[in-house]
């Protein structure tokens, strides 16, 4: 985990940023327990790196 000091002028990105992926993951968390089904937390690793070989596949193909 990054622990350097966040500069002023983007703190308030980057706490948004922290709130909202704390509120997905929470919302996650919720639905899964509600119908049992897993989910992937949007934002995430997992997530991400899907997104990316999507998006890499589809540059090599096209």
């Amino acid at each position: 985990m990054d622990r350097r000091e966040v500069p002023g002028e983007f703190a308030a990105v980057v706490e948004g940023y922290r709130l909202d992926r704390m509120a997905a993951s929470a919302d996650v968390v919720s639905q899964t327990i509600q119908d049992g089904r897993r989910r992937a937390v949007p934002g995430s690793v997992y997530v991400t790196t899907q997104e990316f070989r999507a998006a890499y596949a589809e540059g090599v193909a096209g």
